[in-house]
């Protein structure tokens, strides 16, 4: 008797230490989860404090400068300028809220994806030449090259699959200081590769065949984000998006983006 109130006392007592294993390991989670969720805010208000505060300051100026002098302080070249600033700084806000937006869609997954016919070389040129007309490409000298000249079709997701390409090519020209960039489009039977060649130190991390983490150092913030959802899209497609980087003499780094077929 004494034998069996001793093995279930065992029992019970080893019950109870799995419970709290348990819910020490979901403590854990759920204390790295709100940390996760609070470092995520900060990002954003740090990248919408920039744009935001720029347009506040171009606002004031502008109060300035009519108390001052009138209508006649805004010549068509100026009124040009402005807007034209105006426009960069609404479209980095918009930006990041479909960013945002996106980033939410992910974690809850519900993140929609829906395959449809696509050829893919009239895609990339589409988007490359989109990409290039940009005001951030017109007013640097970086050239995109693109290398896609057989037809490439299957099913894909056009709309996400452009927006991984974009997302790429948005962040070579940014940390690309008027390096050539070149899109290279390879397919087999069983799968699609696009490979985007910087040729400069890009700010990802030199970990050799890692994407950057969402708040990896190595990243600017608005960067650091477009980079974790472009690997999240290229997953959600049951696809993969590696990075190499090169040493000499050419510093390249390799984005490759690979697709199922």
């Amino acid at each position: 008797m004494q034998t069996e109130q001793a093995a279930e006392l065992v029992h019970k007592i080893e019950t109870l230490e799995r419970n709290q294993q348990t819910q020490d390991v979901a403590l854990s989670d759920l204390q790295q989860a709100m940390k996760f969720h609070g470092d995520f805010l900060l990002l954003l208000a740090h990248e919408l404090r920039g744009p935001l505060s720029a347009l506040f300051i171009e606002t004031q100026t502008r109060s300035l400068l009519l108390d001052k002098s009138g209508s006649t302080a805004f010549t068509e070249d100026k009124l040009r300028n402005m807007v034209a600033r105006d426009e960069r700084q609404i479209r980095s806000m918009i930006s990041l809220v479909d960013h945002m937006v996106e980033y939410t869609q992910l974690q809850n997954n519900t993140l929609s994806i829906q395959p449809v016919q696509t050829e893919l070389s009239g895609l990339l040129s589409r988007v490359v030449t989109s990409v290039s007309d940009t005001p951030e490409t017109e007013h640097g000298s970086s050239k995109i090259t693109l290398h896609a000249n057989q037809q490439t079709e299957g099913q894909w997701d056009a709309f996400r699959v452009e927006q991984i390409v974009t997302n790429l090519l948005s962040n070579a020209l940014q940390s690309g200081a008027g390096k050539p960039i070149e899109v290279v489009l390879t397919a087999t039977a069983a799968q699609i590769k696009i490979a985007i060649h910087q040729f400069a130190n890009s700010s990802v991390s030199n970990a050799q065949g890692g994407i950057v983490d969402l708040f990896d150092a190595a990243a600017t913030g608005k960067s650091r984000l477009a980079l974790y959802i472009t690997m999240q899209l290229a997953v959600a497609m049951a696809g993969s998006l590696t990075v190499t980087v090169a040493g000499e003499p050419d510093h390249a780094t390799t984005f490759m983006l690979t697709l199922p077929r």
